[in-house]
């Protein structure tokens, strides 16, 4: 999960055309990623309630995000494919 913000950085930095994009993308998805990693192995650090409250914050959020990037991406995909293949 925390290796898909890196991905998600690289492919908005792909997708855009501004050049100031392409590089702070990369680097913000970069950032996220980290900062998502301390803050999961931090939270074992104070105790079990600490951890169910990362879980529960950091964790579900994260993972729809990922489900709804994936949904919407698919959708987007499939609506350039069939204007290319519509002949």
């Amino acid at each position: 999960l925390f290796t898909a913000f890196t991905g998600i950085g690289l492919g908005i930095a792909v997708m855009s055309r501004t050049p100031a994009l392409r590089i702070a993308a990369p680097i913000g998805g970069y950032l996220c990623a980290v900062a998502a990693h301390a803050l999961w192995n931090g939270s074992t650090v104070f105790g079990f309630g600490s951890f169910v409250l990362a879980y529960l914050v950091l964790m579900v959020p994260a993972f729809v995000g990922m489900i709804c990037l994936a949904v919407w991406a698919r959708t987007k995909e499939r609506h350039m494919l069939t204007l290319a293949l519509d002949d």
